[in-house]
């Protein structure tokens, strides 16, 4: 209810009595929203998780400065305390990330290059070999067109273009 709720008030076109019932809901429940989306993703088969990622992630795509990433980021961090569901946890991220239009694509891109630093290094390492294993599943083409602008990302934030 709180993952849904987030998403409605994130979303600039929904009517005034949907806003105010998705802000009394939040106003009403308790907290623990890091763990919303892994909470309903568990609770989801496989074969939806893209389309319940859709949502969440053109929610965050439109979230200002670095917002993005610190939403991004509890998700990566169920990743490395989920070994046996990170793979196709991050496929379905990655799969989501890369059917965006290209504003909310890079700003993704840049949120998952992002959320990836201030790590340590073992984590850090971790997670770019979940998310370019999870890659190595598509098509050349769009594996890359990730690791492209995984690298251009990472260089422009200063950081070492390790994404394969």
């Amino acid at each position: 209810a709180r993952l849904a709720a987030r998403q409605a008030l994130g979303v600039a076109s929904v009517e005034r009595p949907v806003r105010e019932q998705a802000a009394d809901l939040l106003a009403r429940l308790p907290g623990g929203t890091d763990l919303d989306l892994l909470s309903v993703l568990d609770a989801e088969e496989r074969e939806q998780w893209p389309a319940v990622l859709r949502e969440e992630l053109v929610r965050i795509a439109e979230l200002p400065a670095a917002q993005p990433t610190d939403e991004l980021r509890p998700f990566l961090n169920g990743l490395l305390a989920q070994p046996g569901a990170a793979y196709d946890l991050a496929e379905a991220l990655l799969r989501v990330v890369i059917e965006m239009a290209p504003p909310s694509y890079q700003r993704l891109v840049a949120a998952v290059v992002d959320a990836c630093s201030g790590r340590s290094v073992e984590d850090a390492d971790r997670l770019r070999a979940v998310l370019g294993s999870a890659m190595a599943r598509f098509a050349l083409p769009q594996w890359q067109r990730l690791a492209a602008a995984l690298n251009a990302a990472a260089e422009s934030a200063g950081q070492p273009a390790e994404w394969r």
